[in-house]
């Protein structure tokens, strides 16, 4: 099974910071972003990816040939500058083998998801596609008031009580054949397989970071990936 790695986008929320390095290759913990969603899928016996790129090509290009991640089959797919993301993944299945599911994630995001948990869920639910249902932290700390407006104790920073697409899905092949050159795949397509009752949720309790702001990169760059401390194989 391959997985097909988002790549495409801008960076524009970074610009300034980090010299408008593409988010996927920002270094964080000694080694791009992308090298360890890599080194995390191939835990799980997954060897094979597909970078979808449109901007900043020959950094992803130069990426897949420096040997970073070994023993990682490296492709990149150039599928235009302002493609959207549905348009995209449907670009991958020219490069995809015979398998009637597909690994799809995001370039800027990492996390310790069981990636052999998710594949079976997804096996065993019969959707269409399985996202990964994660509850991020919040940015901000929350107070608990009483009944008359008193302040009476502060919560800082607590999970979300309600889960969000944490970007790490399963799809069966078939979906790829119904993605447009104008589907955009979280507002179009994935809002539509929920009306059809052909989405599905695995729930991911477990370290979850998304690259989108400086302030992202500081708190993932300083804080400790469990992944990285040794965990045991598994098989997709």
């Amino acid at each position: 099974m391959k997985a097909v790695i988002l790549c495409g986008g801008h960076a524009l929320r970074l610009h300034g910071n980090l010299d408008a390095t593409p988010k996927p290759l920002i270094t964080v913990h000694g080694q791009p972003i992308l090298a360890h969603i890599i080194a995390h899928y191939q835990r799980y016996g997954v060897s094979s990816f597909i970078l979808l790129v449109g901007h900043h090509e020959a950094a992803f290009r130069a990426f897949a040939s420096s040997g970073s991640v070994p023993g990682a089959d490296i492709q990149v797919l150039q599928t235009g500058a302002e493609t959207p993301t549905g348009a995209r993944i449907a670009q991958a299945a020219v490069m995809l083998d015979e398998d009637d599911q597909v690994l799809v994630t995001y370039g800027d995001g990492i996390a310790d998801v069981d990636i052999a948990a998710l594949c079976a869920r997804h096996r065993d639910s019969g959707k269409a596609v399985t996202l990964t249902a994660v509850q991020p932290r919040l940015p901000f700390g929350l107070l608990e008031l009483g009944p008359r407006g008193d302040v009476q104790s502060f919560v800082e920073k607590p999970r979300m009580t309600q889960r969000t697409n944490g970007g790490f899905f399963v799809l069966n092949r078939e979906v790829l054949a119904t993605l447009g050159h104008d589907t955009d795949f979280e507002h179009q397509t994935l809002p539509e397989l929920a009306a059809q009752g052909r989405l599905g949720a695995y729930l991911h309790d477990g370290f979850w970071k998304s690259l989108d702001t400086y302030k992202d990169y500081v708190e993932l760059d300083s804080s400790p990936l469990p992944f990285e401390q040794g965990r045991p194989d598994s098989s997709a």
